[in-house]
């Protein structure tokens, strides 16, 4: 009995910690998935870190968000690694502008070159 109600208590902790790794100590890492970071928690959090201040906003006539779309991950990625963007994006890593430039275009790097 006593054993069902540590392994209940360890439960309750796993879950009002957020996650099991957590709850015994172990840190938790976001996902990240370069090929496909339009479904990451990364792209995400480098858009508001770096980009939504002024893409949410309008701020100078920036596109929004969804007018970002039209163009592609390799556009994207040049834009903010060597382009007019680059001076806001400094910091982020060459992974990080990847993931960004992805979740911004909404689609994988190289998907212009794909026929379907």
């Amino acid at each position: 009995m006593n054993g069902i109600v540590t392994l209940g208590a360890c439960l309750t902790l796993a879950s009002a910690s957020g996650s099991w790794n957590q709850a015994w100590g172990q840190q938790a890492r976001a996902v990240q998935d370069p090929e496909h970071a339009q479904g990451t928690t990364r792209g995400i959090y480098n858009f508001a870190g770096y980009c939504a201040s002024c893409h949410d906003s309008h701020t100078e006539n920036a596109p929004d968000r969804n007018a970002l779309t039209k163009y592609t991950a390799e556009q994207v990625l040049a834009s903010i690694a060597t382009g007019s963007m680059a001076p806001y994006a400094k910091g982020l890593t060459d992974p990080e502008m990847r993931t960004l430039a992805v979740y911004v275009a909404g689609r994988p790097l190289a998907s212009a070159s794909l026929r379907i």
